[in-house]
């Protein structure tokens, strides 16, 4: 079953998130998530936060955190989802506004392996085997990896055999999709992966 989860950062397509929504089975919104929705007229199935973004809405499950807590309002929504059992988790609207949000949203993709953060441009998900990328012919990709790695990479313009990578390293950046269905193999560490479509 698939979720998608709509958070508070930039939308940089209203028409891409309705369609977005209009696939998802169930629909999640963190906190201040909820006035994307809102200008779409469409109505989440849980809203979840603490809401210092968004007035609690009414006639919708909503579930309340206090301002101070562990968790981010990012996270929180993740284990709702992850609860729920869900087995396919979209995240839209992560991307913009503070660099450290920005960032540590991409980052807990690393943490929960089933959720990907996908905009009308942008999609991003965490690897820590063996992922195939495909119908992306000619789209460019870079690959960042989150802690010392071993990688190779095959249906690319710049393939890599067994090729060690470290954090803060650039090698990776700004590689291109050569065939219908290329291929990434961790052999060990994590990365992240950045879809330009």
């Amino acid at each position: 079953m698939s979720c998608l989860i709509v958070l508070n950062g930039e939308c940089s397509s209203y028409e891409h998130l309705k369609k977005m929504c209009s696939d998802a089975e169930f629909l999640i919104c963190a906190d201040g998530g909820l006035k994307h929705l809102e200008k779409l007229g469409i109505k989440p199935d849980i809203v979840a936060g603490d809401f210092d973004s968004a007035q609690k809405p009414e006639n919708i499950e909503t579930i309340v955190y206090p301002a101070e807590k562990d968790l981010t309002d990012f996270e929180i929504v993740l284990n709702i989802a992850e609860e729920k059992g869900f087995d396919e988790i979209k995240v839209t609207c992560a991307l913009g506004g503070r660099y450290d949000h920005e960032l540590a949203n991409i980052m807990l993709l690393t943490k929960y392996k089933n959720a990907v953060i996908e905009d009308e441009n942008n999609l991003i998900f965490a690897v820590e085997k063996n992922e195939k990328i495909e119908n992306f012919i000619g789209a460019t990709f870079s690959i960042i990896p989150t802690e010392k790695s071993v990688i190779s990479l095959k249906g690319v313009k710049y393939p890599l055999n067994e090729r060690e990578i470290n954090v803060g390293d650039t090698l990776t950046v700004s590689n291109i999709v050569s065939s219908d269905c290329a291929e990434i193999s961790v052999l060990s560490g994590k990365i992240l992966v950045f879809i330009n479509k």
